[in-house]
């Protein structure tokens, strides 16, 4: 069989598309499961500019007999816009859907205008049901075939028979990932991944996280649990990444700093084996950063570049609501020992909780400024599908979009509290963003450290020019002019398939431009902006 498999172009906002282009591992990890089959994955990332020419581009290269889409939520309008084409292009093709979106929502999908588009669905982890549903299309292709349909016995498979939507039960246990073969890079149809001006892959070293967040979607992929490669087959991937011309690694573990000996042994593993000359980002948890000097310290020597540090929140309030437990301390000190050993930080935070007001939005970002974060990646409260926190939010009446998925990727508000509606939680998180953002203060603590080149280069070239392009252009702008300029600039940018934003939400402040500000506007100057 001949088989093409999609990843979709849509980013968060804060990542654009021009200096970051990450690839889509599951994809290359399934093509691994099935040698017997010629399979391509195209990651659309790498041609955001012409996504309609691009699938059409690679339909024609290709000949598939199956095509593959692989969507997040806030992805799945665009992979429904790339089955389209596929349609269009050649009606015979069997495509089959998957993902996290799939996945928590299949039952869904199928009672909607879009069920059409998919003959299959694959949820949770396709490395089992992919290769054999290859398989029996396959056999099914064959003229000599006796074999009708062997769809029933594929677990985790949704399909249709006799007209009607057929969903195979996921499997309890867990797929082994000692027993999976290296992902195989060498089938991406395209392959100009980077991240700083450096080459960027995705390397893997577990699966699942315990933790009891109740934000986070990730149960409904892997369940509770929590599931590790073998360190000498993570060596084997690192060097399978660096073959294929990464310099810069990231490890999109869940949780990988949920065993910290683990972790650690990871660290000694990569000095060992000489891959120290690569940088490496990973996203890990405050109380695991701050048990362990020893390990940041090992994470340093072995080329931890950058870490994405989940702060959430300082609110104690908040963080009871996030189940997240006391972890403002925790914060403190894994910010103050990334710091020592010059790792730089992406300081993750949630606002929009259900008692925020502006000045809890307020008291987050300066907690990253006087803690000298370097990145602020600061998210909306997302009531992802089947998450707890959906569920707690949809009873409080405080969801405002609870269907267009397009907009759940922790950038657009989605949610009011009970004090401001969605159009004031959107743009105070653009106003006190901005503020922080724009902040040009070489602060003791900063020039003390060797910052990275690119940390370098924002810190004293780029932001500086900013601040004195947006003091030319915008002096006399309020920050109600800005921040409509920006959200306008961002929808553009983060939409495929979609001519115009919708206009059916009452609530909701980015898919309709706003007549009146719900504040009073203010000069720019005044608000700290320029």
């Amino acid at each position: 069989m001949r088989v093409l498999l999609f990843s979709m172009p849509d980013t968060m906002p804060n990542f654009r598309g021009g200096l970051n282009r990450w690839p889509n591992l599951a994809l290359c990890s399934l093509v691994a499961t099935a040698p017997e089959h010629k399979v391509v994955v195209a990651d659309l990332c790498c041609r955001r500019d012409d996504v309609p020419g691009a699938v059409k581009e690679a339909l024609a290269e290709v000949k598939p007999d199956v095509v593959g889409v692989s969507a997040m939520s806030f992805q799945f309008h665009t992979a429904c816009g790339v089955a389209r084409i596929v349609r269009e292009h050649d009606p015979q093709i069997k495509i089959i859907g998957g993902g996290y979106h799939v996945t928590l929502l299949a039952e869904e999908i199928v009672k909607s205008q879009d069920e059409h588009l998919f003959d299959f669905m694959i949820r949770g982890e396709g490395e089992q049901s992919f290769p054999r549903l290859l398989d029996v299309l396959k056999k099914i292709q064959n003229p000599k075939s006796k074999i009708q349909n062997g769809f029933a016995d594929i677990p985790a498979l949704s399909f249709r028979a006799d007209g009607q939507w057929v969903h195979n039960p996921r499997p309890t246990e867990n797929l082994s990932l000692a027993d999976l073969t290296l992902p195989e890079r060498s089938t991406r149809l395209w392959s100009n991944y980077r991240i700083f001006f450096r080459g960027l892959d995705l390397v893997e070293t577990s699966r699942g996280c315990t933790m009891p967040c109740n934000f986070c979607s990730i149960r409904g992929m892997y369940g509770k649990s929590y599931r590790e490669y073998p360190l000498d087959r993570v060596m084997a991937d690192i060097a399978d990444a660096k073959r294929h011309g990464a310099s810069f690694i990231g490890f999109p573990d869940d949780n990988i700093t949920l065993k910290i000996d683990r972790f650690e042994a990871l660290c000694d593993a990569i000095i060992k084996a000489g891959h120290d000359d690569c940088g490496y980002f990973i996203q890990g948890s405050s109380r695991g950063i701050a048990s362990s000097e020893r390990l940041v310290r090992k994470m340093r020597r072995a080329g931890f570049l950058i870490v994405f540090l989940g702060i959430e929140n300082v609110s104690e309030r908040n963080l009871r609501f996030l189940q997240k437990g006391k972890i403002v301390d925790y914060s403190r000190r894994a910010i103050e020992l990334l710091h020592k050993h010059n790792i730089p930080i992406i300081g993750g935070i949630v606002i929009g909780n259900p008692e925020d007001r502006e000045e809890d939005i307020a008291q987050n970002f300066q907690f990253l400024r006087d803690n000298d974060v370097e990145y602020h990646q600061d998210q909306i409260t997302c009531p992802y599908p089947t998450t707890p926190l959906r569920q707690e939010m949809l009873r409080q009446g405080l969801v405002t979009n609870p269907d267009d998925y397009r907009y759940y990727n922790g950038f657009w508000a989605n949610v009011r509290t009970k004090y401001l509606s969605s159009d004031e939680l959107q743009f105070f998180k653009w106003k006190h963003h901005r503020k922080s953002s724009m902040l040009f203060r070489p602060e003791p603590k900063a020039l003390k450290r060797r910052l990275p080149p690119y940390s370098a280069f924002r810190q004293f070239v780029s932001l500086p020019i900013r601040r004195l392009k947006n003091h030319l252009c915008f002096r006399n702008a309020t920050d109600y002019d800005l921040y409509r300029a920006e959200i306008d600039e961002t929808w553009h940018y983060s939409q495929f398939f979609t001519d115009k934003p919708p206009s059916s939400h009452l609530d909701v402040g980015h898919p309709r431009p706003l007549r009146e500000p719900p504040f009073e506007p203010i000069s720019a100057k005044k608000a700290g902006l320029l």
